[in-house]
């Protein structure tokens, strides 16, 4: 258990830094009734957004992607030892016995299950991450989390915090399943041998 919960909190503050690095910069939009139209920013003045607007909602999606990456790492954890344990119980095979290809792929199968997991829970946050970014000002002041999922669900009730869920769990385990592939091999590769007295 404090092994799990320290892999959920490494995985929460692994990604403010890239993250305000990237800047999150989703403020750009055209205007729907025009497909010729130029982009304009935040303020509506034509050309690229100030930096001050740009970076308007850097805490919401900061925020967004630490909590998706922390369920995730915590996920990844659980759903290893699931199968293993499933395994072990039908006979198929053992991690102290297990073949490299076996291995791999029950680190692939976790990867895939954690990324739906994280996506599936985080959907939400993200739907209200969206909507804010796009959100425009009321009288010089930006809606808060609060009043976007109230709106969100006076609008599309319970089932409207779904929305876009299934290509986001599809885009999430791809994403992971590369990444702790990767990361698992290069583990592998880089580990040193064990030295004996």
């Amino acid at each position: 258990m404090q092994q799990w919960g320290c892999t959920r909190l490494g995985g929460y503050w692994a990604v403010p830094c890239p993250t305000a690095h990237s800047g999150d910069l989703y403020c750009a939009r055209v205007p729907a009734s025009s497909a010729t139209a130029r982009p304009t920013n935040c303020s509506g003045i034509e050309g690229p957004p100030p930096a001050a607007l740009a970076y308007a909602s850097l805490l919401s999606a900061t925020y967004v992607v630490c909590c998706s990456n922390a369920i995730w790492w915590g996920a990844y954890g659980f759903w290893q030892r699931l199968i293993w344990q499933q395994l072990a119980r039908t006979g198929s095979s053992s991690q102290s016995t297990a073949s490299m290809g076996a291995i791999v792929g029950v680190q692939a199968a976790a990867g895939v299950l954690s990324g739906c997991t994280a996506a599936l829970i985080t959907n939400p946050l993200d739907l209200v991450k969206t909507r804010l970014q796009v959100a425009e000002p009321v009288n010089g002041v930006v809606p808060r989390w609060g009043a976007v999922l109230r709106e969100l669900l006076a609008e599309e009730g319970p089932r409207g915090l779904l929305r876009g869920v299934v290509p986001r769990m599809a885009s999430s385990a791809m994403w992971g399943t590369c990444m702790v592939t990767t990361y698992e091999f290069l583990k592998r590769i880089c580990a040193l041998p064990e030295v004996t007295a």
